[in-house]
């Protein structure tokens, strides 16, 4: 028995002693803690520091958000943006700003002027190769020629060299934008009705009303005339026209071969010529301000396109000239002076 006790000795005086170490450390930490405070504080204080963290946490996640969004922008821009420090390489053909030469007369301007200069001319270059490339890699995007509105001028005849890169960029907005379009419409229709020619999908406008058949027909014409410009679905563009032509001219065509088949004439259809004039008038200009201009470069092929379209509206304007001549019509219905105007 006093062995069994000898040998616990030890072991009551190491529990004793660690009984009153906690004893002391105890006290000391209750010394440490803030006096007068209570659980409910810390479970306040618990509650406030959890909802912070909860707030940053859905900080940190919107603005990953805001990030990645930004980076899928970057993304669509960053082959596509002029960095003035490459723009002089061979690959990209585009010049710095500062190496570009100045009109003599904006050299009296301002340098902030200048600088608006140099900004537009570089930006007619890149889509000049955007065109020259027929808009590789960018018709599945959003991008267009920045606009800029008119710097003032100490000398307002300094004004033209800003109309010719304004116009020419409008010019690259509107080909862009009739392109993608044009794009869609086709490439939907090649997606969803195969084997189908591609004006075929046009051809739901040649159903609707009066005024609105014509006018979505010459908008129609439009961004074939834009696509085929921009050597872009030559084949498709080309026979997009050929149709859409052939039904738009069609009133016209008709009326002219009834006349000419019938003795003494007769009674004309209640077919209002004034639209057919207005939106031809529109088709008609626009092809010859393509094949007129020469301030941005277009694709080859397009100028004969061009002109053969223009003499057939022009040739149609023609026959529906001979018709008011020979059958009294309504001048609500033809205005006489105006198609003679248009011949001119």
């Amino acid at each position: 028995m006093k062995q069994v006790s000898k040998a616990f000795k030890p072991l009551a005086l190491v529990v004793g002693a660690g009984v009153v170490g906690m004893f002391f450390l105890y006290l000391g930490g209750a010394y440490l803690l803030p006096q007068g405070r209570g659980d409910s504080d810390y479970a306040a204080e618990f509650r406030n520091l959890h909802h912070e963290n909860k707030q940053l946490k859905q900080d940190i996640e919107l603005l990953k958000t805001r990030y990645m969004s930004l980076k899928s922008r970057l993304d669509v821009y960053a082959p596509y943006d002029v960095r003035y420090s490459q723009m002089a390489d061979g690959e990209t053909g585009i010049e710095t700003l500062t190496s570009l030469d100045i009109p003599a007369g904006l050299t009296e301007e301002g340098l902030d002027v200048q600088h608006a200069y140099r900004r537009l001319v570089v930006e007619k270059q890149r889509w000049d190769r955007f065109l020259q490339d027929r808009y590789q890699h960018i018709l599945e995007t959003t991008i267009e020629p920045i606009s800029m509105k008119d710097p003032p001028l100490a000398n307002e005849d300094n004004l033209k060299y800003f109309d010719e890169l304004t116009a020419a960029l409008k010019l690259h907005k509107k080909l862009i934008r009739d392109v993608r379009v044009f794009h869609s419409e086709i490439q939907f229709e090649l997606k969803h009705r195969q084997g189908e020619l591609p004006y075929k999908a046009y051809d739901y406008k040649l159903k609707l009303e009066p005024f609105a058949r014509e006018s979505s027909i010459a908008d129609a014409m439009q961004q074939a005339l834009s696509t085929l410009s921009a050597g872009v679905y030559h084949q498709e563009a080309v026979e997009v026209l050929d149709r859409l032509g052939d039904e738009f001219m069609r009133p016209v065509r008709q009326e002219y071969e009834r006349l000419l088949s019938v003795e003494g004439g007769s009674s004309p259809s209640r077919y209002n010529y004034n639209i057919y004039l207005t939106f031809g008038k529109k088709i008609m200009d626009y092809a010859d301000a393509l094949a007129g201009q020469s301030s941005i470069p277009l694709a080859s092929t397009a100028l004969g396109e061009l002109d053969f379209l223009h003499r057939r509206l022009y040739q149609s304007f023609h026959d529906l000239y001979e018709i008011g001549q020979q059958v009294t019509i309504d001048e609500a219905l033809l205005d006489m002076e105006e198609l003679a105007r248009t011949l001119q």
